[in-house]
């Protein structure tokens, strides 16, 4: 029988300009995509190589997202580790 997989829907942007946040619709400040990621890493109660074992996505990498270190992330990259924590990645247009 199949896990159902928990959707999850991000903006994915590139975060240019650093001195002014950015905002939602409602002009409401939107959450870096980065500290998503690390909010599910932790719910799922992963560690950074845990998760890494599980993704095949190397630890380094996975801490320099977290960290915000990488500006523009591997779209594959993200949603291989989503899908590692059962997580579907689902593009939406604003």
């Amino acid at each position: 029988q199949a896990t159902k997989r928990k959707p999850l829907k991000i903006f994915w942007m590139t975060f240019r300009n650093k001195n002014k946040p950015v905002t939602d619709l409602d002009n409401e400040p939107l959450t870096h995509w980065a500290d998503i990621l690390m909010d599910i890493r932790k719910e799922a109660g992963l560690t950074r190589t845990s998760l890494s074992v599980l993704s095949g996505i190397g630890t380094s990498t996975i801490e320099n997202y977290e960290h915000k270190k990488i500006v523009e992330p591997s779209i594959y990259k993200i949603e291989k580790l989503l899908s590692s924590m059962g997580y579907d990645l689902d593009a939406i247009k604003s």
